[in-house]
């Protein structure tokens, strides 16, 4: 969805341990063709060596921020996290082992946008 107007949309997604999925993920929502657009996955915990080698990866993408919670108290505490660091127009949060396709989030905002809808929950 080209970027005429469209207010900005972050992706927020979660992972713990989960560095396959997240490759995953992110080859799917990195193809995303949603304008304006910004990328943030959240780590949410620590383990030895699991925790550094899926930084390392993550740091292959330029455009995708971190946040980095030390100690994993589960999804609501790490949505929420990734929540009071939001500054865009649009959020949509997604755990790692989601896979999109490139005009998923075009299609999923649109309602909002022509004010069909004030939220859009979604399940597997």
């Amino acid at each position: 969805m080209a970027a005429q107007n469209n207010p900005t949309a972050g992706i927020y997604i979660i992972t713990y341990l989960g560095e396959k999925n997240l490759k995953n993920c992110l080859r799917s929502v990195t193809l995303t063709d949603y304008s304006p657009l910004k990328l943030h996955v959240i780590v949410n915990g620590y383990v030895k060596g699991e925790t550094e080698r899926m930084l390392e990866y993550l740091k292959s993408f330029p455009q995708i921020d971190i946040i980095q919670i030390e100690k994993n108290h589960g999804l609501c505490i790490g949505y929420n996290t990734g929540l009071k660091n939001a500054k865009e127009d649009m959020i949509v949060f997604l755990n790692d082992d989601v896979r999109v396709e490139p005009d998923w989030l075009g299609k999923l905002i649109k309602p909002l946008i022509e004010g069909k809808s004030t939220a859009l929950p979604c399940r597997k």
